[in-house]
């Protein structure tokens, strides 16, 4: 399963990611850092998504807190 980055946001293009990904948070909210790198361990649903939030702590988050991750 694919969750879709974008899917909230009718100007920009929809990007598939799964487990194994990484997503940059575009907030500073909920636990999250902007501009930090994050992995994907699961994908919940097609717009939610679990990832390690830091060593050993795992949370549920909405795709719409997340840009793509351009290496």
């Amino acid at each position: 399963m694919k969750a879709i980055l974008n899917m909230y946001d009718s100007n920009l293009e929809n990007v598939e990611v799964g487990v194994g990904d990484y997503v940059i948070a575009n907030t500073d909210e909920f636990g999250l850092k902007e501009r930090q790198r994050y992995k994907i361990l699961e994908v919940n649903s097609h717009d939610m998504i679990t990832v390690e939030v830091y060593e050993g702590h795992t949370a549920m988050y909405s795709i719409e807190y997340f840009d793509e991750c351009k290496f």
